[in-house]
């Protein structure tokens, strides 16, 4: 299922590059959510390269699983880095940085670790941490 979705992606950004760069799967728990999903897929995935440019991010979309389809949940949402994720049965954490209110593009600095759940259908991005990073 992972692959059909990675090539949705791509055929959704076909003017740039994309790659994915962690996967994992989660519970859809709490009310209505349980009975629409069997769970839920966290793709994280970078995008750069688009009509040639220098532009690159990355995002992460949630989808809900039930039998053999898959649905995005949820808002898609992105960081300039992401540097590492976590899953476990209830949730992904995510280590992203983005840009701080001074910062060059090339140079972000501030830290956010996010915490990724599904309830009642509904993909939940809840930041949990931040951190300045002044290097």
């Amino acid at each position: 299922m992972m692959q059909r979705l990675l090539k949705r992606i791509e055929k959704d950004n076909r003017e740039c590059n994309v790659g994915m760069s962690y996967a994992g799967r989660i519970a859809a728990t709490g009310g209505a959510s349980s009975a629409h999903f069997d769970g839920a897929l966290v793709l994280i995935y970078s995008v750069d390269g688009c009509g040639g440019g220098n532009n690159w991010g990355s995002t992460v979309q949630v989808y809900g699983v039930k039998d053999d389809l898959a649905v995005q949940i949820g808002k898609p949402q992105s960081w300039l880095i992401v540097k590492g994720a976590d899953f476990n049965d209830k949730r992904a954490v995510i280590y992203a940085v983005s840009q701080g209110p001074n910062d060059g593009h090339c140079c972000p600095t501030e830290g956010k670790t996010i915490e990724v759940t599904v309830s009642d259908g509904q993909a939940v991005f809840l930041q949990i941490k931040a951190c300045h990073n002044n290097n």
